[in-house]
C-alpha cells in the first residue's frame, strides 16, 4: 500500500484550492465597484445624511463599520445597539459623535423595552455630561419608603396594584418592584431640584450623545491618496482605489504627485478630522 505524507488526495486539495481562489476573485475584481459605490452612495433619511463609517439603505455594507448600520423608518433614521433601537437625531462628523434617543420612549414612558442602555465599548463611548438614571416599574407604594410615584403605568405581568413608577439616580436594580431600565440623561436634569414626569420624558426624547471609535487617521490618509474609505471583514478600515484590484491602506500616488483634497467636491465623502 502506497503511503502519502498528505491526509487528502492531490485532486481534492486542488479542488479546494480552486474553490477558494474562485471565491476570492469577486472581491478583487469588484474593488473598482466598491470604490464607485462608496464614493457616491450616502445614507439619506429625513434630514440626516451619513458617510463613512456608517452604512445602510442605498449605502452598501462594505462602505461602513458592521456595527454602524443605519435604517430609515418613516423618514426617521434609526440604529440598533446591543438589541435596543434608537432614533438618530444628529450626526456630527467633525466631533465624531451622534445624538440618539431610545425609540421605545418616543411616545411616552409606559411602553419600554426592558433592556438597559449599553454600548459596544470597542465601537462607542458616552460623551461627557451624562449620568445614569434608573427608571423603575411595577412598584407598590411602600416599595420606595412611601415616596409618591413619579408616574403610573399598567405593565404586563404586574398586578393592578403595582403600577407605580419611579426614577432614581445611578444604575440600580428593581428591588421589590417588577423591572428597571438604566438610561443616560443629562447631568443638568439630575441636578434639578425636582425631576417631574414632563422633564423626564423630554430628556428621554432629546437623547444623549455617543462618540464612535473608528480610526479616522487611516480614513483621512486614504482620502488624501484619492481613495475612498470602506471596511473589511477583518474589522479594519480599508481604502478602495480606482482601477486597482485589491483594497489597500492608501492608493498609489497619482502620476503628477498631486493628492486629492478631502471633501465631496472630488467625489469622495467628507471625513471628520
Amino acid at each position: 500500500m502506497n503511503s502519502s505524507p498528505f491526509p487528502f488526495s492531490p485532486s481534492l486539495l486542488f479542488s479546494v484550492s480552486l474553490l477558494f481562489f474562485s471565491l476570492s476573485i469577486p472581491w478583487c475584481l469588484s474593488n473598482s465597484e466598491f470604490y464607485a459605490s462608496c464614493s457616491t452612495a450616502q445614507f439619506v433619511c429625513g434630514n440626516i445624511t451619513a458617510d463613512f463609517p456608517f452604512w445602510g439603505n442605498e449605502r452598501p455594507d462594505f462602505c461602513g463599520n458592521p456595527g454602524l448600520e443605519l435604517k430609515c423608518e418613516n423618514d426617521n433614521p434609526t440604529i440598533q445597539i446591543n438589541g435596543v433601537v434608537y432614533r438618530v437625531l444628529e450626526i456630527d462628523e467633525n466631533g465624531q459623535s451622534l445624538r440618539i434617543a431610545r425609540q421605545d420612549y418616543t411616545d411616552g414612558i409606559c411602553k419600554p423595552q426592558f433592556m438597559n442602555t449599553t454600548l459596544d465599548p470597542q465601537l462607542l463611548e458616552y460623551a461627557p455630561g451624562y449620568k445614569n438614571l434608573t427608571i423603575i416599574y411595577g412598584c407598590t407604594i411602600p416599595a420606595l419608603l412611601g415616596v409618591p410615584a413619579l408616574f403610573t403605568c399598567l405593565v404586563t405581568g404586574t398586578g393592578t396594584g403595582s403600577q407605580n413608577g419611579y426614577a432614581v439616580t445611578d444604575a440600580v436594580g428593581p428591588g421589590l418592584c417588577y423591572r428597571s431600565i438604566v438610561v443616560p440623561v443629562s447631568e443638568m436634569v439630575l441636578t434639578s431640584a425636582v425631576i417631574n414626569l414632563s422633564i423626564l420624558e423630554e430628556s428621554l426624547k432629546q437623547g444623549f450623545q455617543v462618540k464612535w471609535k473608528v480610526d479616522d487617521t487611516a480614513c483621512s490618509n486614504c482620502i488624501r491618496s484619492q481613495g475612498v474609505c470602506g471596511y473589511l471583514l477583518s474589522n479594519e478600515t480599508t481604502c478602495y482605489c480606482p482601477d486597482q484590484l485589491i483594497a489597500t491602506k492608501t492608493c498609489p500616488s497619482s502620476p503628477d504627485g498631486v493628492l486629492a483634497t478631502p471633501g465631496r467636491s472630488n467625489g469622495h465623502p467628507s471625513i471628520a478630522k
